[in-house]
């Protein structure tokens, strides 16, 4: 089964941070490597609370949003302006989207094909709904490695082994679509990079609501231990909880043609 994000929709953005001035960066760039205009139609798999989506539609261009999450869905409805933008909006499933073939310019999947068991038949999906000349982009988010998200894992080593992702990551995506005869270029994102100033409290409530994904597999009692151990550890380390942690961030883009 797919991971569904409904539980932790309210706080994804916050916990995941994107500037504004990134994310239209980001949004250019993409642009660019998928020659899209006005005129393009996009789909973006696992839009999610519309980090790219929303962006991209500033841009001008015309985007499907798709995710399973209809809570996910509703902050993304809840971030869109009054003004009218050229998005549209849809629960479905990556692996059986129920969407038009040959209908997109380009395709998005945004930081999602390790959470997916099936991924080989997402991205299947993915060339289904591409146009002939369309242009498949990966978007992998790297970075942002937080010294009190690190500390956890520390404290948790030798109670629980968290089991690994149920998709794949980048190196063994980029390979199969090889094998398929498909074309993968890694892009130069060195300049799409940002840093900004987390919240320690804000962490460490982010951890005790177990917001990332790999955490809801840690059994009750044994989360429950660790987060009291790791609120003395902030203590001792930062001397309160309202500090800040500097924390960069970037991302790294397969494009597939």
């Amino acid at each position: 089964m797919p991971i569904n994000f409904d539980r932790v929709a309210e706080d994804y953005d916050a916990s995941r941070y994107l500037p504004a001035d990134a994310a239209t960066r980001i949004a250019a760039f993409l642009c660019r490597a998928a020659s899209l205009s006005p005129q393009s139609l996009l789909l973006d798999a696992a839009t999610g609370t519309g980090r790219f989506a929303l962006p991209l539609a500033v841009h001008g261009v015309r985007v499907v949003g798709v995710d399973i999450s209809e809570q996910m869905l509703t902050r993304l409805r809840s971030k869109m302006p009054s003004t009218s933008l050229p998005i549209r909006l849809l629960r479905s499933d990556l692996t059986s989207l129920g969407l038009t073939h040959q209908a997109f310019d380009a395709v998005l999947m945004a930081h999602i094909l390790h959470l997916i068991p099936d991924w080989q038949q997402a991205l299947h999906e993915a060339f289904r709904v591409l146009k002939p000349n369309g242009v498949l982009l990966l978007v992998w988010n790297q970075g942002g490695h937080s010294r009190i998200h690190h500390q956890y894992h520390e404290l948790l080593r030798g109670r629980f082994e968290i089991p690994g992702y149920q998709g794949a990551h980048s190196s063994e995506i980029a390979r199969w679509l090889k094998e398929q005869g498909k074309t993968v270029d890694v892009l130069d994102t060195q300049h799409l990079q940002w840093q900004w100033q987390a919240p320690i409290g804000q962490t460490v409530d982010f951890l005790q609501k177990r917001i990332w994904s790999r955490l809801w597999r840690v059994p009750d009692e044994v989360h429950d231990t660790v987060m009291k151990e790791l609120r003395a550890w902030v203590l001792a380390t930062y001397g309160s909880f309202d500090g800040f942690e500097l924390l960069e961030d970037r991302i790294m883009v397969q494009k597939v043609s």
